[in-house]
């Protein structure tokens, strides 16, 4: 992360994190070759940036006596996540996968994480 935030900043950072999850998700979505998947790691876990320059960001903005209190609700939107994503995606991927989905496409639940990312790219 030290890497990238000295190089671009943590906005930037933040930024860049989400667009090698998207790839990583759009490359899951659409690849059936298991070489394709251990590829489409590689930008997948470099979108862990994000985590530690959204933290920096936010520790930034706050007085010295609320550090405690930033973390915890940034731990706690994460656990949030945590919670509502699994059923979430598992439910979508149930679905386009089941005999009354429209179409069959497996892929459709990296489809919907990566809009999700879309989304919190603006």
């Amino acid at each position: 992360t030290d890497y990238f935030t000295k190089r671009f900043g943590d906005w930037k950072t933040v930024r860049l994190g989400i667009l090698f999850y998207i790839a990583g998700m759009v490359i899951f979505a659409f690849t059936d070759q298991v070489l394709v998947l251990y590829l489409a790691m590689i930008p997948y876990c470099l979108g862990g940036i994000v985590l530690p320059a959204i933290q920096s960001i936010f520790s930034a903005r706050v007085e010295k006596s609320e550090q405690g209190e930033i973390q915890g609700i940034l731990t706690s939107a994460a656990s949030a996540a945590a919670i509502v994503g699994p059923p979430l995606l598992t439910s979508t991927f149930a679905y386009f996968t089941s005999d009354s989905s429209p179409f069959y496409f497996a892929g459709a639940a990296f489809i919907l994480a990566a809009f999700l990312f879309v989304s919190a790219f603006s």
